[in-house]
């Protein structure tokens, strides 16, 4: 249509769609595409979405030749547990996913590392992620040459209770957390850190 048109013209203008595949009356956060699929968190209690969940799963979708998302999928069993798993990232140097699960009665979020797995049966061994000493930390995000990683944390000296930090990958090993500051982080919770072309959104 013109219209249509018309946004692609403008650069500053993005056409929002509703992934109709994706979304259920339940609650569907915390998206990221890897190679040709989408994973995300969501509380549907199956693939048919049908009733609720107490916690949340990932699941994901892969693109068609097209460029359609297609039929959901668990993307492999073992990920899912009674806990809430609530964001997945991708470190495609190391072929490693760090899963963010929220820990019961209130004690924060902890993520672990895990082999990408190749097949939905496969069973990776889990690594308990600990960064600095530290391991109640969450929602990892990379930049595109996986040298640097965000994530949230809530430590002392903090602006809030959730803030955004960042580490620098020297070595193998990740540097000592660094509060993003005022400029990023409130007196509230900052959750979900994202990138787009090093952007941190």
């Amino acid at each position: 249509t013109e219209v249509r048109a018309k946004m692609y013209r403008d650069s500053s203008l993005v056409l929002v769609e509703n992934e109709y595949v994706l979304n259920t009356a339940e609650s569907e956060t915390s998206p990221i595409i890897f190679q040709d699929q989408v994973f995300f968190a969501s509380t549907r209690r199956n693939l048919s979405g049908n009733s609720a969940n107490d916690h949340y799963n990932i699941f994901s979708s892969t693109y068609s030749e097209t460029g359609q998302l297609g039929k959901l999928s668990i993307f492999n069993k073992t990920l899912n547990s009674p806990l809430s798993e609530s964001s997945v990232a991708f470190d495609k140097k190391a072929a490693n996913l760090y899963l963010t699960r929220v820990m019961p009665s209130g004690t924060g979020l902890k993520t672990w590392v895990v082999p990408i797995p190749a097949r939905v049966n496969d069973k990776p061994e889990t690594k308990e992620f600990i960064i600095d000493g530290l391991n109640k930390v969450g929602h990892i995000a990379f930049n595109d040459s996986y040298s640097r990683m965000y994530f949230v944390a809530d430590l002392p000296g903090g602006l809030g209770a959730l803030d955004i930090y960042s580490s620098e990958l020297v070595g193998n090993q990740w540097t000592k957390p660094v509060n993003l500051g005022k400029g990023i982080n409130t007196a509230q919770d900052e959750t979900y850190p994202f990138l787009l072309n090093d952007t941190l959104l």
